[in-house]
C-alpha cells in the first residue's frame, strides 16, 4: 500500500556502509535549508503533473488549515488521507503516523528514514524530481508525525495492473523507462528503495510514475553492503533472502520481478496457494523463472539480465539497462522532459476529472470521513512539548515552498464560500 506502512520486515541491521567523505555528507548537513523570510518571498513555477506548491509561512502552521477528504491508504502503523490545503485549495496526500503504534527501535527509524529520503530527495531537485512523489512538508504533533506529499490522482501502478492483467510490451517499456531514470537518481543519491513493487508504483494526473514508499529506503549509502533484510518477498532478490549482504544491484533484480509482473501477470517466482516462506525463498535463490512463449526475445533477454541470480553477473546500473536492446530507438531524453504520451492516459479515461478524483483507487476510499469529531487545535512546529528525541528535527518544508501565503489563513477560510468542506468537522489527528 502506497504510505502507511506495508508490514515489511527488517530483522538485521548491518553497520552504514562506508562512504566518499564528499558525497556522504551527514543527512542533517545536506537538509540544512534556508527557508524564505514574509519580505522577500522567492517564487518558483509549478510543476508538472504534481500538486501545487505547499505555500504557507512557516510560523503559522495549522494542522487545521488541511480539510481532510477521504481515506485513500491504510497500514500498520497510520492512514494516507486526501487532503485539501485551504489557503492554496491544493490536493495533497497527507500520511499520518501514530507514534505509539511505533513501538520497535526499528519501527520508528522507518519512519525517520522515510522523511530524511524524501526531504533529501526535494532538496536535491528543487524544481522537479524524476518520477518520484515530492514531500511537500512534515511535522509533528505530540501523538502523530505528518508526511504531507504528491496526491498521485492516478492511483497505484497495481490497481491498473490487476484491471489489464496483461500489458503489452510498449506500456511495459513506457513505465519501466520511467522507473529507471527514478532509480538512477535515487542510486546517484545514496539511496537503495529496498522495496520496489506495483503497490509503491503511483500514477500522476497525466499518467506519469511517481516512485513512493521509502520506509525501508537505505540512506547514505554511495559504497559497501547493506544487510537489513526487509523488502515484499517476491520482490526481493536471492542476496537479500540469504542475508549475504547487497547494493544497488537488488533494486535492479526487484525491477526486473515487477516488469515480469506487468508482463506475465504475476510474480515471477509465484507457487501454489499453499506454499510457505520458505518455498518461495527456495525458488528465488535457486529455480528458474519461466519465460512464456509471447513474450519477445528482447523482452525475455531484459528479464534475464535483471533477474540474474549472480549480482555482479546481473543488469545492475541505470547506463546498461538503458542500453538494453529492449529500448532499442526508445528516448530517455525525451522520456526525461515527459515527451513521450503515458502508456494509460489517465485523464483521457475520465474527462471530468478534478485533482482530488479517486476513480483509479480501491474501492474503500468511497467512504467518507466521519464528521463528528471536533477539529483539532492549532499545531505549533517543534515546540519542547510535542518533540521526542526519536523525532527530534522531523520538521521540514522543501525548497522553494514558503514563499506565496505567508498570511490571510483566516481569512481565505472564512471567505472561501466555494468549498463547503471548509465548515465540516475533522477528524480528531493531534
Amino acid at each position: 500500500m502506497m504510505f502507511a506502512g506495508n508490514g515489511a520486515e527488517e530483522k538485521v541491521e548491518g553497520e552504514r556502509s562506508k562512504s566518499d567523505p564528499d558525497m556522504a555528507l551527514c543527512i542533517e548537513e545536506r537538509l540544512r535549508i534556508s527557508i524564505p523570510s514574509p519580505q522577500n518571498p522567492v517564487v518558483s513555477p509549478p510543476m508538472r503533473g504534481r500538486s501545487p506548491p505547499l505555500l504557507e509561512h512557516p510560523g503559522r502552521r495549522h494542522l487545521d488549515a488541511f480539510h481532510l477528504i477521504k481515506v485513500i491508504g491504510k497500514g500498520g502503523f497510520g492512514t494516507v488521507y486526501q487532503v485539501r490545503h485551504r489557503p492554496s485549495q491544493g490536493v495533497y496526500a497527507m500520511k499520518v503516523v501514530r507514534k505509539d503504534r511505533l513501538q520497535s527501535e526499528s519501527d520508528k527509524k522507518q519512519a525517520v528514514v522515510e522523511r530524511n529520503v524524501l526531504a533529501l530527495l526535494a532538496a536535491e531537485a528543487e524544481e522537479d524530481l524524476p518520477f518520484i512523489v515530492r514531500l511537500h512538508c512534515a511535522f509533528q504533533t505530540s501523538q502523530r508525525v505528518y508526511l504531507v506529499m504528491d496526491y498521485a490522482s492516478g492511483g497505484e501502478l497495481f490497481f491498473h495492473m490487476k484491471r489489464e492483467q496483461l500489458m503489452s510490451e510498449d506500456v511495459v517499456r513506457f513505465y519501466a523507462g520511467e522507473i529507471i531514470l527514478a532509480l538512477e537518481f535515487l542510486h546517484s543519491n545514496g539511496i537503495l528503495h529496498r522495496d520496489l513493487k506495483p503497490e509503491n508504483v503511483l500514477l500522476d494526473p497525466d499518467g506519469h510514475v511517481m516512485l513512493t514508499d521509502f520506509g525501508l529506503a537505505k540512506e547514505n549509502f554511495f559504497s559497501g553492503k547493506a544487510h537489513s533484510w526487509c523488502g515484499t518477498e517476491d520482490y526481493m532478490a536471492p542476496e537479500v533472502i540469504l542475508k549475504e549482504g547487497y547494493d544497488e544491484a537488488a533494486d535492479w533484480w526487484s525491477l526486473g520481478a515487477l516488469l515480469y509482473d506487468l508482463l506475465v501477470g504475476e510474480p515471477p517466482f509465484m507457487g501454489k496457494k499453499n506454499d510457505g516462506r520458505a518455498k518461495l525463498h527456495e525458488r528465488i535463490c535457486k529455480a528458474k523463472f519461466k519465460l512464456p512463449q509471447f513474450l519477445t526475445h528482447e523482452a525475455k533477454s531484459l528479464l534475464k539480465g535483471l533477474m540474474t541470480k549472480e549480482p555482479s553477473k546481473r543488469l545492475c546500473t541505470a547506463k546498461d539497462v538503458k542500453r538494453h536492446r529492449f529500448f532499442n530507438n526508445f528516448s530517455f531524453r525525451k522520456l526525461r522532459n515527459r515527451e513521450i504520451p503515458p502508456a494509460i492516459p489517465i485523464r483521457s479515461e475520465s474527462r471530468s476529472m478534478s485533482p482530488s478524483d479517486t476513480t483509479f483507487f480501491d474501492s474503500f476510499v468511497d467512504h467518507p470521513i466521519s464528521p463528528n469529531i471536533p477539529s483539532p487545535p492549532e499545531l505549533i512546529l517543534d515546540s519542547q512539548n510535542n518533540e521526542s528525541a526519536h523525532f527530534e528535527g522531523f520538521s521540514f518544508i522543501a525548497p522553494g515552498i514558503a514563499e506565496r501565503i505567508f498570511s490571510h489563513f483566516e481569512t481565505i477560510r472564512d471567505k472561501d464560500a466555494s468549498v463547503s468542506c471548509h465548515q465540516t468537522k475533522q477528524p480528531q489527528l493531534y
